[in-house]
């Protein structure tokens, strides 16, 4: 039976760890600089490598294969979502020959299937909120080396808050390795590059049905890096009124 960890990478400044469901033959383990302590999570302290927090959390996000070399399959997730139904039946009946799962932004409730419209979406929200996710002349620059490398749009989004993986098979290795090698030297937008890569390597992944922030194994708390607590009791007590 293959060995999975579920993990999450939290660099800087965040209200703590949600508690999670215990399953047979699933590890939690977070990656952080943060003081957590979680009686789910394990939790192993790592030393910044960059200023930025999101950065130093991608590094780990995307190269399962170089911190987690005990364990076949990986299941990466963002600090804010919980899983909600055994992670081990997804494992068997998806990722069953398969070498990795991804969540498809254009099922979500604000659907996009393209890089380029995803850079059109993160420059607006910025724009309208006076805060950049990111520079957007980094951005610009990179998008625009995909088109002239002839990358095509309408070519898919990932929704890449939850990453299944075989992250020891080779083929994962190598568009996980193009892929952080895109994110550390332009955009820290992972979800800008991560369908390049693929595109790039010929990696065939597949994608999961339904919308990863309310979905039959996840479900996603808040959309914030604060006030997860709260936002977690809310969450269970419409559980046990029945009202989610």
């Amino acid at each position: 039976m293959s060995r999975i960890a579920v993990y999450t990478s939290i660099f800087g400044p965040y209200d703590g760890l949600l508690p999670q469901k215990k399953f047979p033959n699933v590890d939690y383990i977070c990656f952080t600089d943060q003081p957590f302590k979680s009686k789910t999570w394990e939790i192993r302290h790592i030393d910044p490598v960059y200023d930025d927090p999101t950065r130093n959390s991608r590094r780990i996000k995307i190269q399962p294969h170089k911190f987690l070399p005990e364990y076949d399959v990986s299941i990466f997730m963002d600090g804010n979502y919980l899983i909600v139904k055994d992670i081990n039946e997804l494992i068997e009946k998806e990722l069953n020959g398969r070498k990795m799962l991804v969540f498809d932004h254009n099922q979500a409730e604000d659907k996009r299937d393209c890089v380029y419209d995803e850079f059109e979406a993160i420059v607006a929200l910025g724009k309208k909120s006076g805060k950049h996710k990111d520079d957007p002349e980094v951005m610009r620059k990179q998008i625009e080396r995909y088109r002239k490398e002839g990358y095509p749009a309408k070519n898919g989004l990932v929704f890449s808050a939850v990453l299944v993986r075989r992250h020891h098979d080779p083929e994962v290795v190598k568009t996980m390795t193009t892929w952080w090698e895109e994110l550390s030297n332009n955009s820290k937008r992972d979800q800008l590059s991560f369908d390049y890569a693929a595109w790039k390597n010929n990696f065939k992944f597949h994608v999961l049905d339904g919308d990863l922030r309310n979905h039959k194994y996840f479900k996603m708390i808040g959309k914030h890096r604060q006030n997860y607590k709260t936002k977690y009791l809310r969450y269970r007590l419409k559980k046990f009124f029945g009202l989610s």
